[in-house]
């Protein structure tokens, strides 16, 4: 080498011919990507829907409350007192929390063919249909 010679050595990023152990690397390696990739599209997907299920309860429950308070009413399950009365023709529904009247009618044709059952309750002693009315509900202690 002559005086004015400088050599050094650096790294060149160059192609090179992969071998048959490479390929085989590189290809499982792209394999395990592409399920990746596949998989997290289906998670994104998952996710999506169930912020989109999420959104739409969220949304649900706004319009119900909503309806709530603009009709100022709302629907509960509340203990009615029903009254087949065969001897006066009568058929009443009473609110038994207000005792507010929300059905009174004559009896049907259908309603007045009173079956075994009713008939016993009709006839029941007026002792044991006291006993049921003092009953305490089991509804009633909520």
């Amino acid at each position: 080498m002559s005086k004015h010679t400088k050599t050094r050595r650096v790294t060149d990023n160059l192609p090179c011919e992969l071998t048959d152990e490479e390929r085989l690397r590189f290809a499982d390696d792209l394999a395990e990507a592409t399920q990746q990739a596949e998989q997290a599209k289906l998670n994104k997907q998952s996710a999506m829907q169930q912020q989109n299920t999420e959104i739409k309860l969220a949304e649900a429950r706004r319009e119900r409350l909503a309806n709530i308070v603009a009709s100022k009413i709302e629907y509960r399950d509340v203990l009615v007192d029903v009254v087949t009365d065969y001897d006066n023709d009568r058929f009443t529904r009473t609110r038994h929390d207000t005792g507010e009247i929300l059905e009174d009618r004559k009896l049907t044709d259908d309603e007045k063919q009173a079956t075994i059952f009713d008939v016993e309750t009709v006839d029941a002693p007026a002792e044991k249909v006291e006993e049921l009315n003092e009953k305490p509900d089991e509804s009633d202690e909520l």
